[in-house]
């Protein structure tokens, strides 16, 4: 039980540091905002994020 939880940071750690080396601070905010319109099942508000993330993505290969 106590090597769960260890485990489980290091993946969220792991996973946040790959993600912060593909994409700039903006773009991982929208699509954290994208994200979690996503789970709370509202599509008015996942699209902007959606389209917002891929332009900032865009934006930042430059």
């Amino acid at each position: 039980m106590k090597t769960e939880p260890k485990t489980f940071r290091d993946g969220i750690r792991t996973a946040a540091r790959l993600y912060a080396c593909k994409c700039s601070l903006y773009c991982q905010l929208s699509g954290w905002y994208g994200y979690v319109a996503y789970v709370t099942g509202k599509p008015e508000v996942y699209l902007p994020g959606l389209i917002l993330h891929a332009l900032l993505a865009w934006a930042s290969r430059h």
